[in-house]
């Protein structure tokens, strides 16, 4: 008996019929059918297999009442290995709980140890039903406890001289590879089933010259294992596409066993619409075109129908974005930072969308990509943040808005963010009780609008400005505070007075500098909105390093300007 407790222990199992007085069990000479010289002298079959594929460290026999009585002739037959059997009696009727209760005989005689279990089984012997019961048996003990089939056997008494004990394992070890196949186009988890290649590898080909070929499917199977366990489309993309090359040089041997062709053929069909590009050696230079996010589309509709939600929201939320970067022609459509500004216009799109002064600039496919962008936003958070949320987690109604989703996206025509340009250069600029800060920022930026945030002390102030600095009157829009120096709660209703000036510019110019603390603060709060909706910017100070008196004297003066962002 082994000695180590995480050794695994190797276990015959078998069953007793129950023969006539007129035709008692005979002696016979058993051989292997794939070895065929050695050979051995017994009156029961698995008493033979004892002998010829031990040694072992258990026996279990199933008897009935009546079929006990050849308990004597399997011991005689054992000889030295009498002391390893262990005998059970099972039913013999035929009524659900009877069969019930010796399938559950069989998994408790095999895993009694607990440990580990190498288990070679003889259906020989016994009633025809009970091979089902073993195979219902031994189909648990493989998934929920340490048990390995080394083999199943059957004697097929010919009335020879010689009989040939068949190995049955190849037909057993199909019934394990479509479980696990099942398993995988059920669950989209392949570790199962490349463990189960990995093991069977041999009974599923038909000679010795695919072993390479099989190793290399193993092998690729085995690596689509963790990004299919993960939302990574291109590196999912990169996986299908070796296991299918893979395949098909196997299938090109034309030595697969047709049973194992035909389930492959069917994983084949479930898995190739994920296959995509080869990464190169640079990530970077992964082509982001039409194909690329379609097979995105398909795999979030794969993650969905293998009910993993939360990976699909996710491969949707970054198709969105890739389909801005594709309108857009974007080579570096992977880096982090062209990401994050896609990102950021989406979402400030979307949380602004009922605002009329960016509504009325949306087209429909506009709308429609903002539209999305905010549903997938709010069902995908519940995900990202684990379900930390006042509002119950409701799977059929969240996949039902997820299938929505989907089809909404595959709907989508290509779409920019961008607007048409109507200002080209615009300045933002607080005007106070000095003219020149503003006169410095029209001469400095010479931009093609300007937005001046002022008070009514100071707006009779603009024409001269603009005049000194030939700067045209019509392209000019002021915004006039309450109160300029305390009215904090203004900002909101002045950022959205100058949201659509800001959308239909080129670039924006924010200068903080000229006005009261509340204008600067403004204007800081418009820049951060320009950031969010991935308008090109720049903050500004601009400054005048002459003393007060020669700042009076003379205020239309050329200052010195600090870029702060």
């Amino acid at each position: 008996m082994n000695s180590d407790n995480d050794e695994a222990i190797k276990v015959l199992l078998t069953f007793l019929g129950d023969r006539r007085e007129d035709r008692p069990y005979e002696l016979v000479e058993y051989c292997l059918e794939k070895e065929g010289t050695k050979t051995i002298q017994t009156h029961i079959t698995g008493a033979a297999l004892a002998h010829l594929t031990g040694p072992y460290d258990k026996v279990v026999v199933f008897v009935t009442k009546t079929s006990s009585k050849n308990i004597s002739i399997l011991s005689e037959d054992l000889g030295e290995m009498e002391k390893l059997l262990h005998i059970h009696e099972i039913e013999e009727e035929y009524d659900e709980g009877s069969l019930l209760l010796a399938i559950d005989t069989i998994i408790s005689a095999v895993s009694a140890e607990g440990r580990p279990v190498n288990l070679v089984i003889d259906i020989t012997h016994g009633f025809r039903y009970l091979a089902l019961l073993y195979f219902s048996a031994i189909s648990y003990l493989t998934l929920f406890r340490e048990v390995k089939i080394d083999g199943i056997f059957y004697g097929k008494y010919t009335g020879t001289n010689q009989t040939a004990i068949i190995d049955l394992t190849p037909a057993y070890a199909f019934v394990q590879w479509t479980q696990a196949a099942h398993a995988f186009t059920e669950s989209g988890k392949v570790d199962f089933l490349a463990r189960m290649l990995h093991a069977r590898k041999m009974d599923l080909i038909t000679s010795n010259q695919s072993d390479k070929s099989m190793n290399d499917v193993v092998k690729c199977l085995q690596g689509m294992a963790y990004p299919l366990t993960h939302p990574l489309p291109i590196e999912i993309g990169q996986a299908v596409h070796l296991f299918l090359n893979a395949l098909d040089e196997l299938k090109n041997e034309s030595l697969l066993s047709p049973a194992f062709a035909h389930v492959l053929d069917d994983i084949t069909q479930r898995i190739a619409p994920l296959s995509g590009q080869m990464i190169p050696r640079k990530k970077r230079e992964v082509i982001l075109d039409n194909d690329e996010i379609r097979k995105e589309l398909k795999i979030a509709a794969w993650f969905l129908a293998h009910g993993r939600l939360g990976d699909a929201l996710i491969v949707l939320r970054e198709y969105l974005v890739n389909a801005v970067l594709l309108c857009e022609n974007k080579d570096d459509w992977l880096v982090h930072e062209e990401r994050v500004r896609v990102s950021s216009r989406l979402s400030a799109l979307s949380r602004n969308i009922e605002n009329e002064s960016i509504s009325q600039l949306l087209s429909e496919n506009q709308r429609e990509i903002a539209d999305i962008w905010q549903e997938l936003s709010v069902l995908r958070n519940s995900y990202a943040h684990a379900g930390f949320k006042q509002d119950r987690i409701r799977p059929d109604r969240e996949m039902t808005r997820a299938y929505e989703l989907l089809e909404r996206c595959s709907n989508l025509p290509a779409v920019t963010l961008r607007f048409e340009s109507t200002h080209g250069r615009l300045l933002i600029s607080p005007l106070g009780l000095s003219p020149g800060t503003l006169y410095s920022a029209l001469l400095r930026f010479e931009p093609d609008f300007v937005i001046v945030l002022t008070s009514s002390d100071s707006i009779e102030a603009i024409d001269q400005i603009v005049k000194k600095a030939n700067f045209p009157k019509e392209a000019v829009k002021t915004i006039s505070y309450v109160d300029p120096f305390v009215g904090y709660e203004e900002i909101p209703h002045i950022v959205n007075s100058c949201l659509e000036d800001l959308l239909l510019s080129d670039q924006v110019i924010c200068n903080i500098t000229g006005g009261t603390t509340l204008m600067g603060e403004t204007v800081r709060t418009i820049y951060e909105h320009c950031r969010r909706f991935d308008i090109s910017s720049q903050l500004f100070a601009l400054i005048d390093r002459r003393s007060r008196k020669e700042q009076e004297k003379n205020p239309f003066f050329l200052g010195d300007c600090i870029q702060l962002s």
